[in-house]
């Protein structure tokens, strides 16, 4: 009897234990009172290139944060706030006012006459990208999870027979890359070490990375040609 008793004394202790750990657990999540995440992303246009921060508020409806959910884990609708600005060289920055909602992962941003679009495709949260329309026409942004001193972003310009474009890419944490170029399509790849690997749609690019500058070739479908960006080239 009394080897009895202490077996049932110290399962009790057990559950205690755990169910004080999994309290812990359920708080200490990036859920309904986990912290803002900030984006860092890049604006290509025909004639403009910006800087692009972002804020998502925390959300009060989802289960997960913004950054970490999967569409199966999304079981309540919620309207997060978004709040950043888009810098354009040395003008003011222009303030950006909007919403995501986390169920759809639809993005809606506008402010001084810019409106931005996009979503998180494929329901991974990570590599934000849509398109904007502005007093200077329009055109396409990207942006990844981190501030600005976590992420880099590479502005640049690219040649082609028919004169070429705007080349931007943003570089987030552990090398992933997202850009877009303008003639042109999205940018989606990765860094390993100074050596970059670039796909679009169409076409593949190569190029390396020097301090804070890339530089490249692309081979698309219709035409070929070189690339290059770098950090100081997005405050002109």
């Amino acid at each position: 009897m009394t080897k009895r008793l202490g077996f049932v004394c110290a399962g009790l202790v057990a559950a205690l234990l755990m169910g004080c750990g999994d309290d812990d657990d359920d708080t200490g999540g990036d859920g309904g009172g986990g912290n803002a995440k900030q984006f860092t992303g890049v604006l290509t246009g025909a004639t403009e290139t910006g800087i692009l921060n972002l804020t998502f508020a925390t959300g009060t409806g989802s289960t997960s944060s913004p950054v970490t959910a999967t569409v199966s884990q999304q079981t309540q609708a919620a309207i997060i706030q978004v709040s950043g600005t888009i810098k354009f060289g040395s003008a003011p920055a222009i303030t950006l006012t909007g919403t995501y909602d986390d169920v759809t992962f639809a993005f809606m941003v506008s402010g001084g006459g810019y409106t931005l679009m996009g979503n998180f495709a494929g329901g991974v949260l990570t590599n934000l990208t849509g398109s904007y329309t502005g007093p200077n026409g329009s055109g396409s942004f990207t942006a990844l999870p981190g501030t600005a001193g976590a992420v880099n972003v590479y502005c640049g310009t690219y040649t082609s027979p028919s004169g070429g474009g705007r080349w931007n890419l943003v570089e987030g944490t552990g090398g992933m890359l997202s850009g877009s170029s303008n003639p042109g399509a999205g940018l989606t790849g990765t860094r390993t070490g100074n050596t970059i690997n670039l796909t679009f749609v169409g076409g593949t690019a190569t190029g390396t990375v020097s301090g804070t500058s890339v530089s490249g070739t692309y081979t698309s479908t219709n035409n070929s040609g070189t690339w290059t960006g770098s950090v100081g080239g997005c405050s002109g």
